[in-house]
C-alpha cells in the first residue's frame, strides 16, 4: 500500500445557517477557495478535488484553478460526498482520502499532513480524526464534536456532550477534552460504511465519523496544536474575517 493521498473538499450550496455558505466572502476571496488553497499547500497530497452540487460553486471553484466534481445526489452527509468523488475512475491510484470540510478556510496545512502520515504510524486504521486536548482552548457547546481515546490512541467514541463527564452529567473542570476539527481522513476502502446504513450514536449524534465507527472501523486520533475555528454560523463567519483581516494587515 502506498498510501497516496488525495484531499477532497465536500461543499454543499444550501445552509439553514448560511445560504449560499462556500461562497461567502472572507476578505475578497469566497471560503471554498480559501479552504481549497490551504489545502493545496499540504506537502502530501498528491491532489485536492472539490466535490459540489451546484453549478454556481462549480463555476467558482474552476475558475479559481482548483478540479471540481459535481453530484446532485441528496447526500445525507459530507463524507458521502466524499466517498462518492473519491470512488471515481480517475481518482483509482489514491487509497488515503482526506476529508476537509469546505468551512475551513485557516485549516493548516501542516496538521493535513500530520493526518496522512499517521495511516504509516497505524497501518491497522481504517480512518484517522485530528482534535486538539486543551482545556482552556474552546468553550465547547453542543455543538463542538469531542472524542474518548485510549492509551494507543484509538478512538472510543466521539460526542457533542462532553466526554468524560460527572457523576452528574457535568463538565470537569480544568479537563483537556479532546476538541475534534473538521478535517479527517480515510482509506479508501472504509469510505464503504457510508453506504446508507444508519447507526444509533450516528442518528442521535449527527457526527459522521460515528458511523464508521458504530460499523466496526478502526479510527485513531492525533493530536494537533490549537487551529484556527471553522465557519458554521453568522459569528463564526465574522470572527474569521477579523483574523484573516488581522493576517493581511
Amino acid at each position: 500500500m502506498n498510501n497516496k493521498a488525495l484531499i477532497v473538499i465536500p461543499a454543499r450550496y444550501q445552509s439553514s445557517r448560511l445560504p449560499g455558505k462556500p461562497l461567502v466572502d472572507i476578505e475578497g476571496v469566497p471560503m471554498i477557495i480559501r479552504t481549497a488553497t490551504q489545502s493545496r499547500k499540504s506537502k502530501l497530497a498528491a491532489e485536492v478535488v472539490v466535490a459540489v452540487d451546484d453549478e454556481r460553486i462549480q463555476s467558482v471553484v474552476e475558475a479559481a484553478g482548483f478540479r471540481c466534481v459535481t453530484s446532485d445526489i441528496p447526500f445525507r452527509t459530507g463524507t458521502e460526498r466524499v466517498a462518492w468523488a473519491a470512488n471515481l475512475p480517475e481518482f483509482a491510484e489514491y487509497d488515503i482520502v482526506i476529508n476537509v470540510q469546505g468551512d475551513e478556510p485557516l485549516v493548516e496545512p501542516e496538521n493535513i499532513d500530520k493526518c496522512i502520515a499517521a495511516f504509516s504510524e497505524f497501518p491497522d486504521a481504517d480512518g484517522v480524526i485530528v482534535y486538539t486536548a486543551d482545556a482552556e482552548a474552546h468553550t465547547a457547546g453542543h455543538a463542538t464534536v469531542q472524542a474518548m481515546v485510549d492509551g494507543n490512541s484509538r478512538v472510543l467514541y466521539l460526542s457533542r456532550a462532553f466526554i468524560p463527564a460527572t457523576k452528574t452529567g457535568g463538565k470537569i473542570a480544568g479537563y483537556p477534552y479532546r476538541y475534534v476539527h473538521g478535517f479527517y481522513g480515510y482509506r479508501k476502502a472504509a469510505l464503504s460504511a457510508y453506504d446508507g446504513r444508519e447507526t444509533d450514536g450516528w442518528k442521535h449524534e449527527d457526527i459522521d465519523q460515528l458511523l464508521a465507527l458504530e460499523s466496526g472501523y478502526v479510527l485513531y486520533g492525533i493530536s494537533v496544536p490549537w487551529v484556527e475555528p471553522s465557519v458554521n454560523t453568522p459569528e463564526d463567519l465574522e470572527l474569521v474575517r477579523k483574523i484573516v483581516a488581522k493576517k493581511n494587515a
